[in-house]
């Protein structure tokens, strides 16, 4: 004799089919959801920084060498002064060293505080907005440039008597408005990009 389970048992499966059907419609909605919210962050523009190349005036170095010694002894019969460092005298090198060092200081001063005031005016000024954090990226970048553009101008740059000035003073100058143009003119391509828009 066949028999058939009770009715309870057939109730209780059609429960159990419309659960899992409801189960299964609600995790087709959520991936629904999640995959229309991957689009969504798919088309959003994603910011790019591309390399900062600050081109002071186009220069073109041609020629960059030398030769530091340490713990050089005199041979015997010659003075420290009659030693030559590739065709330059020992102490024409420390004198340029001095300055040197002079220079990257206030040159890394006036970044800081200048460079970092210039950027954050030009934002102002141009109503656009790149953050603290691309300030120190560019502070960083030029800063990364200084001793080459300081070694072009200790070649190229003299003493001015007719002024008074000195060449380190002359040399600091005109890296303080190297930076300034170097920013503005920056600044001013991502302005035309549309980068950093307020």
């Amino acid at each position: 004799m066949n028999t058939l389970p009770p009715q309870a048992y057939f109730q209780q499966l059609n429960a159990y089919l419309q659960w899992q059907t409801q189960k299964l419609q609600e995790l087709e909605a959520k991936v629904g959801q999640l995959q229309q919210e991957i689009d969504e962050l798919k088309k959003q523009r994603t910011v790019n920084v591309e390399k900062i190349e600050y081109k002071f005036d186009q220069l073109k170095i041609e020629k960059l060498d030398g030769t530091l010694h340490i713990g050089i002894s005199p041979e015997i019969g010659k003075s420290i002064d009659d030693f030559t460092v590739n065709g330059s005298d020992v102490q024409t090198t420390m004198v340029q060293t001095d300055a040197r060092s002079s220079i990257r200081r206030e040159i890394d001063r006036f970044l800081e505080e200048d460079g970092r005031a210039s950027i954050k005016e030009w934002e102002q000024n141009h109503r656009i907005a790149l953050g603290e954090g691309y300030a120190d990226f560019m502070i960083e970048d030029i800063k990364g440039q200084m001793d080459k553009r300081i070694d072009h101008y200790l070649r190229t740059v003299q003493d001015d008597p007719s002024s008074g000035r000195l060449k380190a003073d002359i040399i600091v100058d005109k890296i303080k408005t190297d930076i300034i143009t170097a920013i503005e003119q920056h600044m001013g391509q991502k302005k035309s990009k549309g980068d950093g828009s307020a």
